[in-house]
């Protein structure tokens, strides 16, 4: 039987934000970033979707994620973004997955195990632009891009960085843009072309400022989300909805507290809900005291401290019932609680809002039988 809590993810969504990214990115290869389990959404549900919608390929963080996705018969190309130990060069050879090229002895492994199958490993030369987090330096771009063209077992298939600063138009975002293209123009003086030239993520795409690359990485956008606070864009559908039912209910008297610690204390006579969600769900502890839910389309303070899997509602003397449907997270009639709000009430960002949701919360997907 399924939870009662669950995260309902939204197929027509999804399929509906890539429509959105086409518009932003023109004929550049849409490259979907599915890392983190699709940002809470499902990594496999996601990446076909994608995929089904014409996505030309996609990005991963980590190596265990781009082997699911074959296991589920995906066979567009798949980038892991962070860059591999040289002893996984075999599970990545393995399984077809591109690699960022950045070390030299990562490279040797790769291409020796490359060597041994019989096949090509494919590289993304990862240039360091200003992130200061993974890449090869732009003095150093163009030897590092001889040696890898060297090894014979593998195959440059792309050229990358990563912005530090892309959700807002920058001198930081258009210095990183000025060296990415000095980097691509030094690969180029090599004679070495590779397919796929990217840089630009969802805050990228939107800017438009990326003009040298062929390829963009969208992740937030994908999902419902603009990256940038200032820029709404309504043909956006988040995809996802959290929602809970209610699964006890009490009358108390003024003067009772309400869960640990009693830091919410009743005023005056009223009646507080249970929901069956709470921390261990990716329901942030620090939303005590300051969150509230959608029920019968109006919204309710979530009282007291949260527990790790239940939280309290007061509902005062509203007719709610047991087993009434509660949004934690979407639109109900016509009030909404997104990501964004919530991220502000316990000061993080929305992208971990999203990608929090424990998976003990059953992904349940509308729109399209998987």
């Amino acid at each position: 039987m399924i939870r009662r809590t669950i995260a309902e993810v939204h197929l027509d969504a999804l399929r509906n934000n890539v429509d959105v990214v086409r518009k932003y990115a023109g004929d550049r290869v849409i490259m979907a970033v599915v890392k983190a389990n699709a940002y809470g959404h499902g990594l496999t549900a996601a990446a076909l979707t994608f995929m089904r919608a014409g996505v030309q390929a996609l990005a991963v963080a980590f190596a265990n994620e781009g082997v699911m996705l074959r296991q589920a018969g995906i066979d567009i190309p798949i980038l892991v973004l962070t860059p591999p130990f040289p002893d996984e060069a075999e599970l990545y050879v393995s399984n077809n997955l591109d690699f960022v090229a950045c070390s030299h002895i990562t490279v040797d492994s790769f291409n020796e195990v490359a060597m041994r199958y019989e096949t090509q490993a494919r590289a993304h030369l990862y240039v360091d632009t200003g992130m200061r987090r993974d890449g090869v330096q732009i003095d150093q771009i163009q030897s590092f891009a001889q040696y890898v063209h060297g090894c014979h077992n593998i195959d440059i298939v792309g050229i990358c960085t990563h912005h530090a600063a892309s959700a807002e138009i920058t001198s930081i975002q258009l210095q990183q843009n000025a060296l990415f293209a000095e980097a691509v123009n030094l690969v180029w003086e090599l004679n070495i072309h590779p397919e796929y030239v990217h840089s630009a993520n969802s805050g990228a795409v939107l800017s438009g400022q990326d003009t040298v690359s062929n390829t963009v990485r969208p992740g937030i956008l994908l999902y419902g989300y603009s990256p940038v606070a200032s820029m709404h864009i309504p043909e956006l559908r988040p995809a996802m909805v959290l929602k809970t039912w209610i699964n006890d209910m009490r009358r108390l008297g003024p003067g009772e507290g309400i869960s640990y610690s009693h830091t919410a204390v009743t005023s005056k006579e009223t009646t507080i809900a249970t929901l069956p969600i709470g921390y261990g769900d990716g329901l942030p502890w620090s939303l005590s005291g300051n969150a509230e839910c959608l029920i019968l389309g109006k919204r309710y303070p979530i009282v007291g401290r949260i527990c790790m899997d239940e939280c309290m509602v007061d509902v005062g003397d509203d007719e709610i019932g047991l087993g009434e449907r509660v949004i934690i997270m979407g639109v109900q009639n016509d009030e909404s609680i997104d990501a964004k709000e919530i991220a502000e009430r316990c000061g993080t960002i929305h992208y971990e809002i999203l990608t929090r949701i424990a998976d003990r919360v059953p992904r349940v997907y509308i729109g399209e039988k998987q």
